[in-house]
């Protein structure tokens, strides 16, 4: 980063200048500076960021430009009239949902107007034209730049914050799974790490917007990003539907058989979790296969023989709600494993 927005910068500097020059233009320090300025915002750690920041760079300065040239005409260039001119650029950025724009459109309208000031000799419309194109250069070196020194795609950061999220999932799966009586468990203690999960998850659906840019031409790609991210809150919200039924006495519910066939299967999704992690990262590797379908059918087996015996009947029934609450989440749980192993596959083969 430190050494692309550099190159950036001065390429920004004497590119602007010298183009300003050549076109007789009267103000090359102002063209250079403002290049350099629109440039630098563009850099970004990977592409999908700097195309994204790009586009609203472009239509930051469109907007600034126009109600730039607009007010500085009608109004002159005075504190007063650069109040009106960047409230207004606000408020249109604002009525058209334009969030991302708005700084660049605000600066791009005060620019024009201060530009005038210097040199108002020349057409409001005139100044506005040149900032106009002087961010339009700069955008342009920053995403050829951005592409040539050493260019990283935003899948890439997409797939190890989804990695590191499958990662906690299963450091959660774990711990909401640990066969102790409730007594002796810490409920509070696993809320720093949901408060973690949730906030990769967020960080993750917003490399995702930035993904997109990236993934326009490929809709396969982009659907399967957006389903990973819906798998990853499923298993959150069914790891937490377990863990909350589990600590509610269920424990006590079960007997030794089906301890150890739970036991079997829980230590095979967490393996599944480590995998569908490596997949993730390291694509290229070939993975031992892990089938839960046998543990399952022998958990059901264990279950509908369990249920044949009827030891619930000296429970309440919230707890025996609670028990079948619990396997249930724990399907769900691997059901979107399963899918999450095929999503990732497609993902390779596209």
């Amino acid at each position: 980063m430190a050494i692309k927005t550099g190159v950036v910068a001065a390429l920004a500097w004497f590119v602007g200048e010298h183009y300003a020059l050549a076109t007789g233009r009267p103000e090359t320090f102002i063209s250079g500076l403002w290049c350099v300025v629109a440039s630098i915002v563009v850099v970004q750690e990977h592409l999908g960021a700097a195309y994204k920041v790009a586009v609203a760079r472009f239509i930051g300065i469109g907007i600034g430009s126009l109600t730039g040239g607009l007010f500085t005409m009608l109004l002159g260039a005075s504190p007063l009239s650069l109040g009106v001119s960047v409230g207004m650029t606000v408020a249109l950025c604002s009525l058209f949902n334009l969030k991302e724009s708005v700084r660049f459109a605000s600066l791009s309208s005060a620019v024009v107007m201060v530009s005038w000031a210097f040199k108002p000799l020349n057409s409001p419309w005139e100044i506005s034209l040149y900032r106009f194109l002087d961010s339009v250069v700069g955008i342009a070196i920053a995403i050829v730049v951005v592409h040539v020194l050493w260019p990283e795609q935003a899948t890439k950061k997409l797939r190890e914050s989804l990695s590191k999220a499958i990662d906690k999932l299963n450091r959660l799966f774990t711990l909401s799974v640990v066969l102790i009586p409730i007594a002796e468990k810490q409920d509070e203690s696993l809320r720093p790490l949901v408060d973690d999960i949730e906030q990769i998850l967020l960080q993750s659906h917003t490399i995702f917007d930035e993904a997109k840019m990236e993934l326009v031409t490929k809709t396969n790609n982009i659907e399967i990003w957006s389903y990973l991210l819906e798998h990853l809150q499923t298993l959150l919200d069914s790891i937490l539907s377990l863990q909350y039924v589990y600590n509610k006495n269920v424990y006590e519910i079960f007997d030794q058989d089906l301890v150890r066939q739970l036991d079997s299967l829980i230590r095979q999704t967490e393996a599944y979790f480590r995998k569908i992690s490596a997949m993730l990262i390291y694509p290229q590797n070939k993975l031992e296969a892990i089938d839960l379908t046998d543990s399952l059918e022998k958990l059901k087996q264990e279950l509908i023989r369990f249920r044949a015996a009827r030891p619930t009947r000296q429970f309440p029934l919230p707890d025996i709600q609670n028990f079948f609450v619990f396997f249930y989440s724990l399907k769900t749980i691997v059901e979107e494993l399963r899918k999450m192993e095929k999503r990732i596959e497609a993902l390779h083969l596209v």
